[in-house]
């Protein structure tokens, strides 16, 4: 597995003592736990080596890498999962007793006991119960094993906006939940049989009276650490041998910290659990390299909700690598039976392995339900299990909790619906809902950031409040087009309420966003987008809901039929073709705000439509700014796209210019294949430059040079027979691929970094990459 820098560095620190590594989803936490058991696999051969998972699914993953890394790795690691680990002690000392997670019966039995008891406590109730549930789980994961330790102890996680704490200190509610516990526990024990969680805590208890029966540890690394509970946490701590080259590490990334009852949360410390970790020996992984910069964003901006994580000392803020690809793709279906055939047919669709694909949910009974769909038609897949084969060439079906620590190209979430995520339980207060917001939202985020190169996102119904809170300038329709997710326009805001007859109906919320698409983001002048634009077909008069018009010809350049979320697309497909044939239409588009198709004047699908293109505007004029890098020199000029010429800054025309090829766009982040995409040619005023002689242009696609004044969608002139000196800014190609960066060398290594700080550098060992010119100037359109 290849490390960078950073990574290395940490695999190499040294090998007694504890560490904790924070770091972000994808950043290579769980990389760096592998590459640490193959270096003390060699260096430290003697103690034997424990890998800590949080389940099973994810043991296996990683026993899968460390075997395919370490020959000999079942002589010299465990790679286990929590639960395993306690329930063997737990069965060492109680053979006899039974486990029973969640029983419902033996809860609604306690339940009653306790609302005779206490019948004043409005939190025994059912519409409480996973409430409740959680609430008992937190006590027994604490560790707290009196009530007094439960009265006295500051309730972390249970606090309501500005009325203080949900459940105070000494109060009847905790007495009366302390109770339901006990309860729940004594009817258990009449039918010799425990809690799951109960299992850790009398796995701790034979393994505090047993010491000479457990194997110990010269070395534990902890994976996923911010799920565990503190009694997860004191079993872990008795399987290390405690010897002055013993070594613990835990690796964790506490916005995936997804259970109530984990203990790293709120800023508590590590000596809280019994390490003393020093500055120095606290590690943070920022960069993500799992995911696309475009995914990454939208997962984070869904994160910005949680105000608390965010001031939480363990939170890492992420930087972005330069990778990119396609934002997320969202959409709404209006029942569970149009979702099934979405994901068939995207899946028949897609250019991937089946073995690169996860569907996930956060329910299993939604994956059953597809997975019956699937074999049907004939697609290859399988539900997580314990033994899962992940090199296997089937598709993957997996929960949101058990794709946790996973990653797959390809991720497919389903049934992102409302009162499914977040689950709205009866009862709780505005307050306590948004607590409990705050899991589900962080189990959302997980789902997300399984994905390495494209994140699909449906929905069945209403869709989950969560989606209106990503950014939905991260969201698109479609992978390979422009157009940004369904979002509504402030009616105060929306465009030609003069000509509308009612601004309130479904359709129109359609229509204002598809407006607003065409002008902020397919830059199409205003004046130039009409609605109710009149087509006669035959002799019966009709009118296209929306229609970009050629300012030249007077004809329809785009035509857009839309309709409500309720009605079919294909509907909208119909109409817009007949208002497509009886008119000089190069591109139509139909949307009902959950799809939306794209077609051309021979009515063939395709993938989007074109940016303005200013040869239909009558103006014809584009204004230009020309910045030579090395004199800092700015130099105006305008072009007429009509005549094709060029004017200066005193509105002469230019007679000497110089024709430059414009080659496929390049990445002021994403590294891409350059020089084999011939897009054309740009003309430039000849004393703008000595010679045409080894000059080329491209165009830059993203932000991580905008600190250089490089912006996106800038030109971008590059003088292929000049070298890159030392800090100056150039076109690098490594791996085949790519890039504009400006160009640090420091001993062997070669740095490319970038000129904006929500970027991190990229680093390339000395001989590894090629320069394919250096940059000499900047051209910018100004309007």
């Amino acid at each position: 597995m290849a490390l960078n820098l950073e990574q290395q560095k940490i695999v190499e620190s040294p090998l007694s003592g504890h560490a904790v590594i924070r770091g972000i989803a994808g950043s290579g936490k769980t990389t760096v736990g592998v590459e640490r058991v193959k270096l003390l696999a060699e260096q430290s051969p003697k103690g034997k080596i424990l890998f800590v998972t949080y389940n099973k699914s994810l043991s296996n993953y990683i026993e899968q890498m460390i075997n395919m890394t370490i020959p000999t790795a079942k002589s010299v690691v465990d790679i286990k999962n929590i639960d395993s680990i306690s329930y063997g002690y737990f069965k060492a000392g109680h053979p006899e007793l039974k486990t029973l997670w969640n029983d419902t019966p033996s809860f609604n039995e306690a339940l009653q006991i306790a609302q005779s008891k206490y019948p004043n406590c409005r939190y025994l109730h059912q519409n409480y119960h996973k409430f409740l549930l959680d609430e008992i789980k937190w006590i027994k994961g604490c560790g707290y094993n009196t009530l007094e330790q439960y009265q006295d102890v500051e309730r972390i996680g249970r606090m309501s906006g500005d009325g203080g704490y949900r459940l105070t200190r000494n109060s009847e509610a905790r007495e009366a939940i302390y109770f339901l516990k006990d309860t729940i526990g004594e009817i258990l024990s009449q039918k010799n049989s425990v809690d799951g969680i109960d299992t850790n805590i009398l796995a701790l208890q034979y393994m505090n009276n047993n010491n000479n029966k457990i194997f110990k540890y010269e070395h534990i690394i902890i994976d996923e650490a911010q799920d565990l509970t503190k009694v997860q946490f004191d079993i872990i701590s008795r399987l290390s041998n405690n010897s002055k080259t013993c070594s613990v590490w835990l690796i964790m990334d506490v916005a995936q910290s997804i259970y109530p009852q984990a203990w790293l949360v709120k800023n508590r410390t590590y000596r809280s659990i019994g390490y003393d970790i020093g500055a120095n020996r606290s590690y943070k992984l920022n960069k993500n390299y799992r995911t696309t910069t475009e995914i990454s964003r939208c997962a984070y901006s869904l994160l910005h909700y949680d105000k608390e994580l965010i001031k939480d000392d363990n939170f890492i803020t992420p930087t972005l690598l330069s990778q990119h690809g396609s934002y997320p793709v969202y959409r709404g279906y209006n029942s569970y039976t149009d979702q099934q055939l979405a994901v068939i047919k995207l899946i028949k669709q897609l250019d991937y392995k089946l073995r690169d694909i996860a569907i996930v949910a956060k329910r299993k009974t939604s994956l059953e339900q597809l997975k019956n769909c699937l074999i049907g038609q004939n697609i290859l897949c399988e539900m997580v299990a314990k033994e899962m084969k992940f090199n296997e060439d089937s598709i993957k079906l997996l929960t949101m909790h058990s794709i946790k620590g996973l990653e797959f190209k390809v991720v497919i979430i389903i049934d992102l619906n409302e009162n499914i995520i977040p689950h709205k339980q009866d009862g709780l207060s505005y307050e306590e809902l948004l607590e409990e917001e705050v899991g589900e939202r962080k189990l959302f985020y997980v789902a997300m950031t399984r994905a390495k190169k494209e994140l699909y996102m449906f929905s069945s119904g209403t869709p989950s409040k969560f989606i209106s809170q990503i950014d939905n300038k991260f969201l698109c329709m479609n992978i390979n087009s422009r157009i940004r997710a369904l979002h509504s326009i402030n009616p105060d805001n929306y465009y030609y309420k003069e000509e509308i007859a009612d601004i309130h109906t479904k359709e129109e919320v359609v229509r204002q966003w598809i407006i607003n698409e065409l002008i902020t983001n397919y830059d199409y002048p205003k004046e130039v987008v009409k609605i109710e634009y009149k087509i006669n077909i035959g002799s019966k008069a009709c009118k296209a809901d929306v229609a970009v018009i050629n300012q030249k010809t007077g004809e329809p350049h785009i035509i857009v039929e839309t309709k409500n979320k309720d009605v079919d697309i294909m509907d909208a497909v119909r109409q817009l073709k007949s208002y497509m044939h009886a008119s000089d239409c190069k591109y139509g588009v139909a949307t009902n705000g959950r799809h939306i198709i794209f077609i051309d004047k021979d009515m063939n699908y395709i993938s989007d439509i074109p940016k303005c293109d200013k040869t239909i505007l009558t103006k014809g004029l584009e204004h230009y700014k020309y910045i030579d890098v090395k004199t800092f020199r700015e130099h105006e000029f305008i072009k007429d796209t009509h005549t094709q010429e060029i004017l200066n800054e005193d509105n002469v025309v230019e007679d000497e210019l110089t024709k430059l090829r414009i080659y496929a766009d390049i990445a002021a982040g994403i590294p891409i294949e350059i020089l084999d995409d011939d897009k054309g040619t740009f003309k430039l005023p000849s004393k703008y430059i000595k010679t045409a002689e080894n000059l080329y242009i491209l165009q830059v696609k993203g932000d991580s040079m905008i600190d250089a004044n490089i912006d996106d969608g800038d030109y971008v002139v590059v003088d292929s027979s000049q070298s890159v000196q030392n800090n100056e800014i150039g076109v690098v190609v490594y791996n085949g691929s790519a890039t504009l960066k400006r160009v640090v060398q420091t001993g062997g290594l070669v740095l490319l970094l970038s000129a904006n700080d929500d970027f991190e550098p990229i680093s390339i060992i000395d001989g590894d990459f090629s320069v394919q010119g250096k940059l000499i100037g900047i051209i910018k359109q100004t309007q």
